[in-house]
């Protein structure tokens, strides 16, 4: 697409941060959009890794969208937290 024809950055982001919305992805996780001469940076906290697939295609159906990165990162399980937080203490080392 050539230069003058592009889609302004600012109008993008309002027609990604819609059609993200839209996905159904829960109303806990909360992604940031940035966008750079039609390029998407999508970033945030997601709690399952399936939620990633359906924001990454929702950022890539936008009209004028040239490229999506995925810097989305996943929760680690509840589990696995509360056995970081729950007195397994690593021996010390002298």
């Amino acid at each position: 697409m050539p230069y003058e024809s592009r889609i302004p950055d600012k109008t993008l982001l309002a027609k990604v941060n819609q059609r993200l919305s839209q996905c159904g992805i829960g109303s806990n996780v909360h992604v940031s959009v940035v966008i750079r001469n039609g390029t998407v940076t999508l970033s945030g906290m997601l709690d399952f890794d399936y939620q990633r697939k359906p924001l990454l295609r929702a950022a890539q159906g936008v009209q004028g969208v040239r490229l999506v990165l995925d810097q989305l990162r996943v929760k680690p399980p509840m589990h696995w937290v509360h056995q970081q937080q729950g007195g397994h203490k690593a021996p010390s080392q002298h």
